[in-house]
């Protein structure tokens, strides 16, 4: 293959993926299937089930799953979340069903023309139940992301997503 060919198909590719993403419904679904995709990989369990993303406002993508199996939740390599999970354990019996509130997701904060534009990913890991209010009682990263165009965010979001997912 010539360099002449390389860079046609190059910018082939680089058209298509910007035609394809230019829209906030496309972007709506890339994120969509990316989440789904991280839920699977970070969150989801045999005692979870399938997470499926949902618009918690007009501008906020989130995935929010209870894991009431401590057992699993315990996987966890971070050490924050860890010794959050080990308290949560000791302070609730069995008979409670206590359980984790684990949430990913995305906001999108402006879009522009091109399928970019400025966005924030968020991970947390809850173990204040059963209210899920005490924010000391979680561990939550978030990290904001701006990208050019849709092929800069196709070629870059997932490796931003993973650094939040630490927490998890």
């Amino acid at each position: 293959m010539s360099v002449e060919d390389k860079e046609r198909l190059e910018e082939e590719l680089k058209k298509r993926v910007l035609e394809n993403m230019r829209g906030s419904e496309e972007l709506a679904e890339f994120f969509s299937e990316t989440l789904r995709n991280f839920s699977y990989r970070y969150i989801e369990s045999d005692s979870t089930g399938e997470a499926l993303p949902n618009w918690s406002d007009e501008k906020t993508l989130v995935i929010e799953v209870d894991e009431p199996t401590l057992a699993n939740a315990l996987k966890t390599d971070n050490p924050t979340t860890r010794k959050g999970l080990i308290d949560l354990a000791k302070s609730f019996s069995k008979k409670d069903e206590p359980c984790v509130r684990y949430r990913l997701g995305v906001v999108l904060k402006n879009i522009n023309n091109q399928g970019g534009g400025t966005f924030q990913i968020f991970a947390e890991t809850n173990w204040d139940f059963p209210s899920f209010q005490d924010g000391a009682k979680k561990n939550a990263k978030a990290k904001e992301l701006n990208f050019d165009d849709a092929l800069e965010l196709r070629n870059n979001f997932a490796r931003h997503l993973e650094e939040v997912c630490v927490v998890l």
